[in-house]
């Protein structure tokens, strides 16, 4: 498992269209339907990350991969069955994990919201109790803990808004690392919260042991040179 990070720069509108020549055309079309100019470059980095990442682990050139999506809509590469990969982003940053088995990772920027209509909504009681637990000023960022650990566990098994997430809970077990119960039983995969930067929470849900030992930083400068340029 390898988890890689790059924080993006502001680049220009002839970087941005040159970068869209190494994307698919089905990627293309997603990224103009998006109507924030920094959603669309959040999305482009993300696409060109995991194809840099690819190249880098299985020596695969980016002309020649092929990416495919499950029934839900989640991304693989075909013909690597061992290799799975997520993407997320928020903010200034573009994270990717790849392991051997589905991962899922989330990034959420932490920002002061009404989090109790959200948490009511989309948390289980003894979420929300967890949460509750905490003075005011903590309260918010145990909020993003649960969602983001919420929104990895979705995207490992990959079912996308087919998986209610109020219908499995975050559990701490009055242990320091979360897991999961889902029908009435801890599931079997694995979890890590970690922070980026005070104002960036991260989880990260494995079908495997989650030992990586640090966060792989990826200069955004020299990633687009390395498509542009070479």
């Amino acid at each position: 498992m390898r988890v890689y990070v790059t924080k993006i720069k502001e680049v220009s509108e002839e970087i941005l269209e040159d970068l869209t020549r190494f994307i698919s055309k089905e990627k293309k079309s997603k990224l103009q339907k998006l109507k924030h100019r920094e959603d669309k470059l959040r999305s482009l980095v993300g696409e060109i990350l995991v194809r840099y990442i690819i190249a880098e682990n299985i020596s695969i050139k980016n002309g020649d991969m092929i990416f495919e999506t499950n029934i839900y809509g989640k991304p693989f590469l075909r013909d690597y069955s061992d290799f799975h990969f997520n993407i997320s982003h928020s903010g200034d940053y573009v994270l990717c994990a790849i392991d051997s088995k589905p991962i899922g990772i989330d990034i959420e920027k932490v920002v002061p919201i009404e989090y109790e209509t959200i948490a009511s909504n989309f948390f289980t009681v003894k979420e929300i109790n967890y949460i509750k637990r905490e003075d005011f000023k903590n309260q918010i960022n145990k909020f993003y803990e649960i969602w983001t650990i919420k929104e990895s566990y979705v995207k490992a098994y990959g079912q996308g808004l087919n998986m209610c997430i109020k219908d499995f809970s975050v559990d701490y077990n009055n242990q320091e690392q979360a897991t999961v119960i889902r029908e009435e039983q801890y599931d079997e995969c694995n979890i890590k919260s970690l922070n980026l930067e005070a104002s960036y929470k991260v989880a990260i849900c494995s079908f495997n042991p989650i030992n990586f030992k640090h966060v792989t930083f990826i200069d955004v400068e020299n990633l687009i040179c390395n498509f542009i340029y070479t």
